[in-house]
């Protein structure tokens, strides 16, 4: 009669194979521990090198961010280096503009001395006071222009007769006749009221231009005016008187 498998042969079979297993499985992990412990032959084949012009010297060192709220200084280049410019803050003032120079006038004529009067302003050939028939008036006159027309449109410049602080104009072409006014007309007659042929001068217009005013001596209040081509003594503004700019005479 057979007996059964005693237990203790069972136990026994049991043992060796757990152990054998254990021992397997310690020899996989020296295996893979070993191939972790060694370099690549791409990474063993290849050696560091240091970059160019680098060389360090101690610990990293972070770099600080600094922050600004407006532009750069711009550095100027001087014998012992660069130096800053300061940077003003918020809008800097433009450049002064250089200042324009101061018009220059010319000195008045000298008194007894031949002038031309020409309106201020004219275009193209200038327009000049010139009696005509005995009334003042303004024509075109030029270097061109006839004997006659030049003549009547070149006085002499008298000393005021009524103040000689202001002035007269006598005719060239008709000695001892003088611009007067006479029921506010402008005429050419003897001066038999001698405040009705003065005349003071008053600037006028911008000071490019050069304009003057005639005011009347015994009228101050009134200047001479165009009408036209007609000239009269008008109770007017500065602003709507004639202006006029002494030139030199039409007539030698």
């Amino acid at each position: 009669m057979n007996r059964p498998p005693w237990p203790g042969r069972i136990t026994f079979t049991y043992t060796r194979i757990i152990a054998g297993g254990a021992a397997l499985t310690v020899a996989a992990m020296a295996i893979l521990i070993g191939a972790w412990g060694r370099e690549s032959p791409r990474s063993a084949s290849l050696p560091f090198v240091e970059p160019t012009g680098y060389r360090s010297t101690g610990p990293a060192v972070p770099v600080p961010i600094v922050t600004t709220t407006g532009p750069a200084p711009i550095a100027v280049r001087t014998r012992s280096g660069s130096r800053p410019l300061p940077v003003a803050r918020g809008t800097q003032p433009s450049a002064r503009p250089a200042p324009s120079p101061a018009p220059t006038t010319a000195p008045p004529p000298r008194l007894d001395t031949r002038i031309s009067l020409a309106a201020v302003p004219s275009e193209g050939v200038p327009l000049l006071l010139r009696h005509r028939d005995f009334r003042l008036r303004l024509d075109p006159v030029s270097a061109r222009s006839d004997a006659l027309s030049r003549a009547d449109a070149t006085f002499v410049l008298r000393r005021g007769l009524a103040d000689p602080e202001c002035f007269s104009l006598e005719s060239v072409n008709y000695p001892g006749l003088f611009v007067r006014h006479r029921n506010f007309r402008i005429l050419l007659t003897r001066p038999d009221g001698a405040a009705d042929a003065t005349f003071c001068t008053e600037q006028g217009g911008s000071a490019a231009a050069g304009g003057l005013l005639l005011r009347s001596v015994n009228f101050p209040d009134r200047r001479i005016a165009a009408h036209g081509d007609e000239l009269s003594l008008a109770a007017v503004p500065a602003s709507g008187a004639q202006l006029f700019r002494m030139t030199s005479p039409a007539a030698p």
